[in-house]
């Protein structure tokens, strides 16, 4: 749910950057296979759906650098220790 008060650009965006996500996460699960990448998120909320919960509620700019964060602190692509 949009924050009172927010512009219809900012909406838009977050509409957009929503979508994107929920895209990924339609079409990355079936490519993992392909692609060989396996293993499991190392979060109970996914980093994507992390990403989703962060832009609806903090806007675009700071719900992408808080998933930024979140995908950084992720250390993805690093071996399993």
């Amino acid at each position: 749910m949009p924050k009172l008060g927010t512009s219809l650009m900012s909406r838009a965006i977050t509409f957009a950057l929503v979508f994107m996500v929920r895209t990924y996460q339609t079409l990355f699960p079936s490519l993992r296979g392909v692609l060989g990448i396996h293993g499991q998120c190392r979060y109970v909320l996914s980093c994507s759906e992390y990403a989703v919960a962060a832009i609806q509620r903090e806007g675009p700019v700071k719900g992408i650098y808080a998933s930024l964060l979140r995908i950084l602190s992720c250390r993805p692509g690093a071996r399993p220790s």
